[in-house]
């Protein structure tokens, strides 16, 4: 349940952009068609640390308890237009924006929010990471654990965060 909230939210973020305007021209489609399959037929290689996250999915990685994951997705949406669409975003109903910010790690810029949720009778913490991936794109990676466990996944969520690239 916890992961079909979280991909959810994720997949609003990528493609908020796509449903702001009803007029839509022959050019937009053909974002929209390519953003879509963008979403679904990107391989994004992270090192993952298998141990932890020891059941894989696609770009989807989970603990055994499936209390944790890690979620990759490229967005149709540059990292310039990331950083403004997520400055911008204001929390919801349910869910709380703790942070949100830009992280710097060898030359490499990485956008994050972290929210707080609770959903099933859990509170849990939903990290949002985006990098550029080229110049109409980012990578998305999207993680969640329970709020008591950031220090024994934040280390492993962050290696797959800088080290994602599209295959």
């Amino acid at each position: 349940m916890i992961r079909k909230i979280v991909l959810i939210v994720a997949l609003s973020i990528g493609v908020a952009g796509f449903g702001q305007d009803d007029g839509v021209s022959k050019a937009d489609e053909d974002k929209m068609e390519k953003g879509v399959l963008m979403l679904s037929d990107s391989v994004i290689e992270m090192d993952v640390d298998e141990d932890v996250y020891s059941i894989t999915q696609g770009n989807s990685y989970f603990t055994s308890d499936q209390k944790s994951a890690i979620i990759g997705m490229v967005v149709p949406s540059s990292y310039k237009k990331m950083k403004e669409d997520m400055g911008n975003q204001e929390a919801r109903e349910g869910v709380e924006i703790i942070d949100r910010g830009e992280l710097i790690e060898n030359g490499k810029k990485v956008l994050y929010m972290k929210h707080k949720l609770e959903r099933e009778g859990e509170v849990y913490i939903m990290l949002i990471y985006c990098k550029e991936n080229n110049e109409e794109s980012s990578i998305v990676i999207t993680s969640y654990f329970e709020v008591d466990k950031e220090d024994e996944y934040i280390g492993v969520i962050k290696k797959a965060i800088f080290s994602a690239k599209v295959e």
